[in-house]
């Protein structure tokens, strides 16, 4: 994605709030979101309650991090629980005590290194958040179902295999792939696919300039190569080409069309 400003809050999938008196701080700030993401900012916190739903986060500059920014980040929540905050300071890293409702925070000295990767990083951790809701909500599925996407999108490791997946919810794999391909009409996703997505979802949240493929893939506990194969049939790129383009895992690809389908189309805007 090539960053711009753009004009309306419907469409911006990074908002910037930065209220007026934060002087060049938040000029820096767009500059370096906007190379990679569209962006819109404001000013007056009461305007976040336009923020359409399928926002990817809210970047809060502050100054400073006190008090006044707890109760800034508590207001967003209260209008938008699932939707990340990340708060960009001035205030020295040693310094820092974040509030309990960030989901990340960047000093400003290091906001080119690591304001675009942790924007990246609450992106997927909002997407899993939204497929929990989203399946919890979707009461036309058989229950097993929903818990098995719950699971998967839950799990801090994710399931490689139906096997395992089928273990952590009590049940034999024969009865898991039962349930998911006998009570849910297609357009489905294949489960295998779905562990697949979830998976590449995570590896684009963890990659980094700081960290290689290689690094990535030993932290998901499978080899580069199985993670490049998995990257090439679901998103059709090399894993140097994710990199660049990892919205091609976030919000283009056949698995997460079919999964939108199936928890309802109250859920398709919300992971576009």
């Amino acid at each position: 994605m090539n960053g711009q400003q753009i004009r309306t809050l419907a469409d911006a999938p990074v908002v910037l709030f930065a209220p007026d008196g934060v002087g060049g701080m938040a000029d820096r700030v767009t500059t370096v979101v906007g190379v990679d993401f569209d962006t819109i900012r404001i000013r007056k916190i009461d305007e976040a309650v336009h923020v359409s739903r399928g926002a990817w986060c809210i970047v809060l500059v502050e100054p400073n991090v006190n008090a006044g920014t707890a109760q800034r980040v508590a207001d967003l929540r209260r209008r938008h629980p699932i939707l990340p905050r990340v708060v960009v300071t001035g205030t020295s890293a040693r310094s820092v005590v974040a509030p309990a409702e960030v989901d990340a925070i960047v000093v400003l000295t290091n906001i080119g290194r690591d304001l675009p990767a942790e924007i990246r990083r609450v992106r997927a951790s909002g997407i899993r958040a939204m497929v929990r809701l989203a399946a919890t909500l979707a009461l036309h599925l058989p229950p097993l179902v929903r818990r098995s996407i719950i699971a998967v999108a839950r799990s801090a490791r994710p399931f490689r295999t139906e096997a395992a997946l089928a273990e952590s919810l009590g049940c034999g794999r024969t009865t898991l792939w039962k349930a998911w391909h006998k009570s849910i009409e297609d357009p489905r996703p294949r489960l295998e696919h779905l562990l697949d997505w979830v998976l590449l979802v995570e590896a684009v949240a963890r990659k980094s300039p700081k960290m290689t493929w290689t690094d990535v893939a030993y932290s998901l506990g499978l080899h580069e190569h199985t993670l490049a194969r998995v990257g090439q049939r679901h998103a059709g790129l090399s894993l140097r080409a994710l990199a660049a383009q990892p919205e091609r895992v976030l919000s283009d690809t056949p698995v997460r069309m079919k999964l939108a389908s199936l928890l309802g189309e109250q859920i398709v805007n919300e992971l576009g």
